[in-house]
């Protein structure tokens, strides 16, 4: 409107805004279902156990889910053999808490060799549950009597290394926010300041040709030499006219014709009756 127009990157985030604004009835449909679908995952057992299918469709995740499920199983057994329970109804027990079908299938597979009559540390072994060395921890433990502190060693080591995993998680994702919170921040304050800087000087120019154009158009009736003021030399000025020894401009016709009665011959506008001025 002001005879200014955005570019780069204040006429991208102008374009965007006005997406914004025209399907925000599509995005705030959006952000519902996404706010139920969270409420879905997080307070009822169907939504968990898809959300924890969902997971182990990813590396990362995957690798962070099997040692927590491999950590409450440890933790499990530890407080069971710890009870005196026999070590098959241990592992049924344990392959409950672990939150994960796919190592929970794998205990109850064991479960089952131990029943049996397969070795314990056979049976974990050839599951793929721990890694070689806690596997080595268990073979000796289980020739010393000590099954129930090793596991409750080995479910201490996947804490730790859960919490290992979790925290270098976090540290990753809380400067990337920040950097690109930094970024859409300072997107916007610049877009702002270069509008501010494309307007400022267009109003500048519109004030000074405004007040150019208002000290052009004012005119006083009477002032025929267009000096500002009505004397009796405007007077005079007139006269010369009208005896043809002088020539007036079409502005200072104007101010000369007091009496506003005009002439026009021709084309020419020019000075009606009297020659008074003042």
């Amino acid at each position: 409107e002001m005879g200014s127009s955005m570019s780069g990157i204040s006429g991208a985030l102008l374009q965007f805004g006005n997406a914004l604004s025209r399907y925000s009835f599509a995005i705030n449909l959006f952000l519902l279902a996404l706010l139920l679908l969270i409420l879905f995952f997080a307070l009822t057992d169907k939504g968990r156990n898809t959300f924890r299918s969902l997971l182990l469709r990813f590396a990362p995740t995957r690798a962070l889910q099997e040692d927590i499920a491999c950590g409450r199983f440890a933790s499990g057994m530890a407080l069971a053999l710890k009870s005196g329970l026999p070590t098959k109804q241990s592992m049924d027990l344990s392959a409950d808490i672990v939150g994960n079908e796919a190592i929970r299938a794998r205990i109850l597979e064991s479960a089952g060799k131990v029943e049996m009559g397969f070795p314990f540390v056979d049976a974990i072994e050839e599951a793929h549950l721990f890694e070689h060395f806690h596997m080595r921890m268990l073979e000796v433990s289980s020739r010393t009597g000590g099954t129930d502190e090793v596991m409750q060693e080995i479910a201490d080591e996947y804490d730790r290394r859960t919490g290992r995993r979790l925290s270098s998680f976090l540290s990753a994702i809380e400067p990337t926010l920040v950097i690109i919170l930094s970024v859409v921040i300072g997107a916007i304050l610049l877009s702002v300041m270069l509008t501010v800087l494309m307007i400022v000087p267009s109003i500048v120019v519109s004030a000074a040709d405004t007040e150019s154009a208002a000290d052009s158009t004012t005119l006083i009736r009477g002032d025929a030499d267009l000096d500002g003021q009505v004397t009796v030399l405007d007077a005079t000025r007139v006269q010369r006219y009208l005896a043809d020894l002088t020539t007036l401009s079409d502005d200072a016709k104007l101010t000369a014709d007091a009496d506003q009665i005009l002439l026009v011959d021709g084309g020419n506008a020019g000075i009606h009756g009297d020659a008074s001025c003042v």
